[in-house]
């Protein structure tokens, strides 16, 4: 929640216009579900998506990635390039903010056919997995204010690269 108020708040003042799919932390009020959040982006006339979250690996292993749809016709098939050069300017955008990949996947990339905010999706869109919930060092730096000013920094680098490319 803080990293994407953090990250909000540097792509404001980068002039961008940013919406997210939650205007509160509370436990009282989670949500939204799965396929809202992957409609929500086309619903506020985005030009692109990003979820943050925090993956759940095994403890040794450390580092963020970024997952993306695959061409699924009738769901993703229009989105599928876009997203995909979005996730490769996010792990782009992150590695050279300092940002280390994932040390348990092969690639930073995981490509997905399973997850519902990307298949409800009508602009581009990526999951990115900042680090392991479950690796002590990864947990200190997504749950420390400094921590979070980095990973936001770190997003809005990846998002930056997109859009410059882009246009």
């Amino acid at each position: 929640w803080r990293v994407a108020n953090n990250l909000k708040k540097v792509l404001e003042n980068q002039g961008a216009t940013v919406h997210l799919t939650r205007t509160t932390n509370s436990t009282n009020s989670w949500g939204p579900c799965v396929w809202d959040r992957g409609a929500f982006g086309a619903k506020v006339k985005a030009d692109l998506m990003v979820s943050i979250h925090g993956d759940g690996a095994k403890a040794n292993g450390h580092g963020f990635h970024v997952i993306a749809p695959v061409k699924i016709k009738g769901w993703t098939a229009d989105i599928t390039a876009q997203s995909r050069a979005l996730a490769n300017s996010m792990i782009s955008g992150m590695k050279a903010s300092g940002v280390t990949p994932a040390t348990y996947l092969s690639s930073p990339l995981s490509l997905r056919r399973d997850q519902s905010t990307l298949n409800f999706s009508d602009v581009p869109v990526v999951i990115v997995e900042l680090g392991n919930m479950r690796n002590t060092t990864d947990a200190s730096r997504m749950s420390a204010t400094p921590g979070q000013q980095f990973y936001a920094k770190a997003l809005a680098a990846g998002i930056t690269k997109y859009v410059q490319v882009r246009h």
